[in-house]
């Protein structure tokens, strides 16, 4: 069955309360990351790039990025027999 790397962005936002003498001041904090996150949230993921892949070029990415070792473990692979999965592409973010 084909593999593909599928490349995404997940965008968060952040708040931050920072007590100084202007806007700018507050803003400089937060770049220099010298306050203390308030509260996040995770406002979703977008998907950059999928472009299928060898099983070399797995093993290559992720020797890269983590252990080599346990990678073939973080394979996802659909399960066709399963509705729950089977259904995924026509249920975006439960909208049919």
């Amino acid at each position: 069955m084909p593999l593909f790397i599928v490349e995404t962005i997940t965008t968060f936002r952040h708040y931050y309360a920072i007590e100084c003498e202007s806007a700018e001041h507050a803003e400089d904090t937060v770049v220099m990351q010298e306050a203390q996150e308030l509260d996040q949230k995770c406002l979703g993921e977008t998907i950059v790039s999928t472009r299928e892949i060898t099983t070399k070029e797995f093993y290559r990415i992720a020797k890269d990025s983590m252990n080599g070792h346990i990678a073939e473990k973080l394979i996802h692979k659909v399960d066709y027999g399963n509705p729950d999965q089977h259904n995924h592409a026509s249920n975006v973010d439960g909208y049919v």
